[in-house]
């Protein structure tokens, strides 16, 4: 889904992909890397796009309709440890390599 709606949003706001991984802090290549699933961003990473972009977390990782509660939850990623970042970042692969169906 992130790497759906991260194209989508560099699209819709007119920012070049280079542009945005930049902002973020990232090289100028990172944004199509994670486009195409050559890398996995980390949580960090994704928040510092959503940023760049000016668009929600909860909206990279899940859509554009997203309620409430999933905005609370990815809210509460900020403050977990190393442990519960790599749990997340092992969703996000998860969530990655499922095909749309």
């Amino acid at each position: 889904m992130y790497r759906e709606q991260l194209e989508k949003y560099c699209g819709r706001k007119g920012y070049s992909k280079s542009g945005v991984g930049l902002s973020a802090g990232y090289n100028k290549n990172y944004v199509s890397d994670i486009i195409s699933g050559k890398i996995t961003p980390t949580a960090e990473a994704l928040e510092a796009l959503a940023e760049a972009l000016n668009v929600p977390l909860a909206v990279l990782l899940f859509g554009d309709e997203t309620d409430e509660v999933t905005r609370e939850i990815v809210a509460k990623m900020r403050d977990i440890d190393e442990h519960g970042q790599r749990a997340v970042n092992a969703f996000l692969d998860s969530l990655a390599s499922q095909k749309k169906t």
